[in-house]
């Protein structure tokens, strides 16, 4: 079992991470909405900022970007001064990030940004008419494909190099209607994506750019459509589920040609979250014995086997893959323990219940991401609802992280995504008064302080109880900030003075002067 909150305290936890590797520290970015929720979603990264839609109170749901930092945390351009532009599906491309956001006037179109409002604007209006609701972005040599419609030829595959003469349609797939290309993935020097050409049905297809380049590579199901989903590219294929003729959906490979798209296994495979470990492609499946289990293949249909029944009477649905420290993490339920935290080694004597976070249902844990050399999750353990995890691949060291001070509970539901970026853990949460804002994991050793900090002030003891000594080379005003920025605490002309701190809740405290020239963090007990 999982040591809890209620055996180990939140303080012994900080104490050790002070003590054996520096502090990791949550903290609120920005209070972007002082009025209500932020709601930050969406959240990208690219090599020098974030970008995100967000809600200031003011001016609806716009594009933001941040560098980590409050002073940095802003809002781009109103696209929508009327309203919310609702800004989404972003993609990170050659500096820029193409997205599709609504003016107000043009409905929802195709923009790009290069992280300056002058350079954040509609590319083109595809549909002059309303809305091209673009949608599906993914790069492919050198430029953007994603589904659009102009108003007259419905939704079909378009381009775009990010400017009004560069951005067409390839080919109208689907003369008749709606070809609804989706599934982008790039393979072998060209792009292939599901579409439905309206006489074949939802098939497998191919583009090079060109319009004669698009085509379809086979009529998987001659009677209809295949309702294929997920391309995968693993082992110089390309793996997909699709249904056949006879109703039943099989594992499919493809290696571009008519010839080379064949069955590789009768069973159903979702891809959607399937995650690529030690040569092979581990996923969940639906197989003739029955009950929705844990898979895995090498590509061939002989390597395409059920790796574990975790759960005998029913489906497990193993989910939300990772790999962390050469071991293979994922959410499943066994039928007793509810949706838990698993591991595997590739074996199925080494596929075992990690931790039952949640002892009396289930935890659900998703969104595992790697960062700081730990493996941080969303989880939630019965009491407190959905809360950042993070686990080191121990049970002891498998623990919720959190404000010193967070009053909420389910601080982190209905969070989309965690995102690493330039030495932190970025989420939308609810932790405070403050509503859903922008916040971050970020750690710092003790020896983090920059010299003249370290020349400037010493505070001991370190954790402190009820007083902390502060000594520093001259008086200074100073204040004391928790976490999220509130000043708790006001200390004038201080040199060397003993500070009650008895008032202090238990949790992780910053005092800094007040041009910030200095700054410590300590441990109240």
């Amino acid at each position: 079992m999982i040591i809890r909150r209620a055996t180990i305290t939140l303080l012994t936890i900080l104490t050790s991470l002070y003590q054996v590797q520096g502090q990791l520290v949550v903290e609120q970015v920005k209070e972007i909405n002082p009025t209500g929720d932020a709601t930050p979603k969406g959240i990208i990264a690219t090599n020098t900022q974030l970008f995100f839609a967000a809600k200031d109170g003011s001016n609806g749901v716009e594009l933001w970007k941040s560098d980590g930092t409050e002073n940095n945390t802003e809002m781009l351009i109103d696209i929508n001064p009327a309203g919310p532009s609702y800004p989404h599906d972003m993609l990170s491309h050659n500096g820029n990030v193409y997205f599709s956001a609504d003016d107000g006037s043009n409905g929802q179109e195709l923009w790009i940004s290069d992280g300056t409002s002058s350079g954040t604007q509609m590319v083109q209006d595809i549909n002059s008419g309303g809305g091209s609701l673009p949608e599906f972005f993914t790069k492919y040599d050198s430029k953007v494909y994603f589904q659009a419609s102009d108003g007259t030829n419905g939704s079909e595959l378009w381009v775009s190099d990010g400017t009004t003469s560069g951005t067409s349609m390839i080919k109208d797939i689907n003369p008749s209607g709606d070809a609804e290309p989706e599934h982008f993935t790039a393979y072998n020097g060209k792009l292939y994506f599901f579409a439905d050409d309206g006489a074949n049905g939802n098939e497998l297809w191919v583009t090079d750019g060109t319009t004669a380049g698009t085509q379809l590579v086979k009529d998987i199901d001659p009677s209809g459509s295949n309702y294929p989903f997920d391309l995968i590219v693993f082992n110089n294929k390309l793996l997909f589920d699709a249904q056949d003729g006879s109703g039943n959906y099989n594992l499919w490979e493809s290696d571009g040609t008519t010839s080379g798209t064949q069955v590789v296994k009768n069973i159903s495979a979702n891809l959607r979250q399937s995650c690529e470990y030690n040569g092979s492609l581990y996923f969940y499946g639906y197989g003739a014995n029955g009950g929705i289990e844990l898979w895995r293949t090498d590509g061939t249909g002989a390597g395409t086997l059920m790796l574990a029944d975790i759960n005998p009477t029913g489906n497990s649905r193993p989910l939300a893959f990772n790999v962390y420290q050469n071991k293979l993490y994922f959410q499943a339920d066994d039928g007793t323990n509810g949706k838990e935290l698993w591991v595997t080694d590739g074996t199925t004597n080494g596929t075992q219940l990690f931790a039952d976070i949640n002892s009396g249902g289930d935890s659900s844990p998703e969104n595992l991401t790697v960062f700081n050399n730990k493996l941080f999750f969303i989880a939630n353990e019965g009491t407190n609802g959905r809360e950042l995890w993070f686990t080191d691949g121990t049970t002891a060291g498998t623990q919720t992280i959190q404000p010193a001070i967070s009053p909420n509970s389910a601080p982190l539901d209905g969070v989309d995504k965690l995102t690493v970026f330039n030495g932190g853990l970025y989420f939308k949460a609810n932790f405070n008064s403050n509503g859903e804002e922008l916040w971050k994991v970020k750690e710092e050793s003790s020896t983090s302080i920059a010299e003249n900090n370290k020349l400037k002030i010493k505070l001991f003891p370190n954790p402190a109880d009820n007083y902390i000594q502060i000594k520093l080379d001259r008086a200074y005003n100073l204040k004391v900030i928790n976490v999220v920025g509130k000043e708790l605490m006001h200390l004038d002309a201080v040199k060397n003075e003993q500070v009650d701190i008895s008032s202090l809740e238990p949790g992780i405290y910053t005092i800094a002067s007040e041009d910030q020239e200095i700054s410590a963090r300590f441990i109240k007990r």
